[in-house]
């Protein structure tokens, strides 16, 4: 079982940078901002580096990038990579965008001139293991598992998957160090290494496992017989050549000390900036502090007086947010459990209707509230807005609550706005107009096994909650109308 890397040790983590942009180049397809300026390595590399980040707080990292241009394997094998196509021209255009993201993570970008980044890594790994409690490999790529030990390990970070020692050796059939040994007898289509002609990895593998190592293997390919050592005889130069072009150099003189590769704080400005000009929302969402909107003028209407006076403040605001809470996403089973509403930025209340927990407080009687609140619900003069305000609509209507005088649907509005953004939920809304993060569903009523209906959540929690659904909601309603306005929109989106 490979051992991974523990919280609080010295930790030296190489990612193969060049590899994985192009694998999210590949994952990702069609990303792309509203302009039409492509961002889908940009947004797959960013997922990975936040990841790193969040999942395994390495003391030390760097990101390692092949140097563009022939290397040093060309002067030796002119053929080597011939079959490589040229970088696509939209994934061209983004790696100036990569290397800018990268300087905001302030993480070390090493690369080097006519030599690989698979070269680099080995040379650091050759440098550093010793001094660190264990050293990652970010990257999938084989020709790097040679460099596997006890206390280096590969992680595969869009798998998921590690790699130690019994990895390897399961994968290969021998361990770490002869790793090269089988690459050289099979060869490499993606980098037009030939090898050895009819020889596949598990018979590579099984052939170096018995003999020890390339050069072995070929001094007694005379007296194998048969098939195989006709073509070990065959191909012993070839072999030979690909042992060399396979073999990574450890020797390299990488002037970067591991002083050089000590994590620091990303800088989270410049990132914020660089996810919204890339139209990040959900990456962004993760950058913003929990608590950038204060949550003071929220409050829980208990009291039928209350009641009395949240209707006229409503009345006379003549532009509020609605959002109700529920026990049911489908809108025709949905009970309802308490209505949000908010009447200006930072002003908020929650009536709460049907909390039936142990211990829950008296609450205002639905037919109570539905009586004062309703006239206001229904008065088309008085303007509402909601996010996905049609499931709101629904709900009310079904509860006997008549809604009229839908002004915004915040949702739509954002779509009509950007529509090639991939979400338009509310938090990812939040997160780039206000900068703000919001409480989820799931921090209020659990995951999984432990998620209670909404019915069951504590009434100040879920007032925390929904108050805060009206607030943000009323809070973007106006910039994203401004935005619609701008582009010519605004009858699209009030009359179709």
């Amino acid at each position: 079982m490979t051992r991974q890397p523990k919280q609080g040790e010295k930790t030296l983590y190489l990612i193969d940078g060049s590899s994985y942009i192009y694998r999210a180049y590949h994952a990702i397809r069609g990303l792309a901002t509203r302009d039409g300026v492509p961002t889908n390595a940009i947004y797959g590399f960013a997922n990975m580096l936040l990841k790193i980040l969040r999942d395994h707080h390495p003391s030390h990292l760097a990101v390692v990038l092949d140097s563009p241009g022939p290397t040093f394997r060309h002067e030796q094998y002119p053929d080597y990579k011939a079959n490589r196509p040229p970088m696509p021209d939209d994934l061209s255009e983004q790696m100036a965008g990569i290397e800018e993201l990268i300087t905001a993570f302030r993480i070390p970008a090493l690369r080097m001139e006519g030599v690989e980044a698979d070269d680099i890594i080995a040379t650091l790994v050759d440098r550093f293991s010793t001094d660190v409690d264990g050293t990652v490999i970010v990257s999938s790529d084989k020709d790097l598992m040679q460099l596997v030990s006890d206390r280096v390990s590969m992680l595969d970070t869009m798998k998921d998957r590690w790699f130690g020692v019994e990895e390897v050796t399961e994968r290969f059939g021998v361990e770490p160090e002869h790793v090269v040994d089988v690459l050289a007898l099979m060869g490499d289509s993606s980098d037009n290494i030939p090898g050895v002609a009819g020889i596949g990895p598990k018979t590579a593998g099984k052939l170096i496992a018995q003999y020890g190592d390339l050069e072995s293997l070929l001094r007694q390919a005379p007296s194998l017989g048969g098939k195989v050592g006709q073509r070990l005889t065959e191909g012993a130069d070839e072999a030979r050549q690909a042992l060399s072009l396979v073999t990574l150099v450890r020797d390299l003189d990488v002037s970067a000390g591991l002083e050089d590769l000590a994590a620091t704080e990303p800088d989270t400005d410049n990132l914020r900036r660089l996810f919204k000009e890339l139209e990040f929302t959900r990456l962004l969402a993760e950058l913003v502090p929990a608590s950038s909107l204060s949550r003071e003028g929220y409050r829980v209407i208990l009291d039928e007086d209350e009641v009395v006076g949240l209707a006229r403040t409503l009345e006379a605001a003549g532009r509020f947010a609605v959002d109700v809470e529920t026990d049911s996403k489908d809108p025709m089973r949905a009970s309802l459990v308490g209505i949000s509403f908010s009447w200006q930025p930072g002003q908020a209340a929650y009536v709460p209707l049907a909390h039936s927990y142990l211990g829950a407080p008296q609450q205002i009687p639905l037919a109570t509230a539905r009586d004062v609140l309703g006239p206001v619900l229904s008065d088309p003069s008085k303007e509402k807005i909601g996010q996905n305000i049609k499931y709101d609509l629904e709900v009310l209507t079904r509860a006997g609550w008549p809604m009229e005088g839908i002004a915004c649907d915040t949702m739509v509005a954002s779509y009509l706005a950007n529509p090639g953004r991939r979400t338009h939920n509310l938090a990812d809304i939040a997160a780039e107009r206000l900068n703000h993060s919001m409480i989820s569903y799931t921090d209020v009523t659990g995951k999984g096994k432990n998620q209670v209906l909404f019915s069951q959540v504590d009434v100040e929690r879920a007032a925390e909650y929904s108050a805060e659904d009206a607030d943000v909601t009323f809070r973007i309603a106006a910039p994203l109308l401004q935005d619609l306005d701008s582009l010519g929109l605004t009858d699209l989106f009030a009359e179709v």
